[in-house]
């Protein structure tokens, strides 16, 4: 199997965005400490992403 080939390129965002509907849908479903960690690197990429432009995430 390889990833690399059939990959396609994905935006930071889309790859945040995924992954905090993604925590929300397994929270519904009780995975909460899963939930939590997909939250959390959600956070850290919009975090980033929002340095990069000058926002201030705090």
């Amino acid at each position: 199997m390889t990833l690399g080939r059939d990959m396609k390129k994905v935006a930071k965002f889309e790859v945040a965005e995924e992954q905090l509907f993604d925590s929300l849908n397994i929270f519904i479903n009780g995975h909460y400490y899963s939930a939590s960690t997909l939250a959390g690197a959600a956070e850290e990429i919009f975090s980033r992403l929002l340095n990069s432009i000058g926002e201030n995430t705090g």
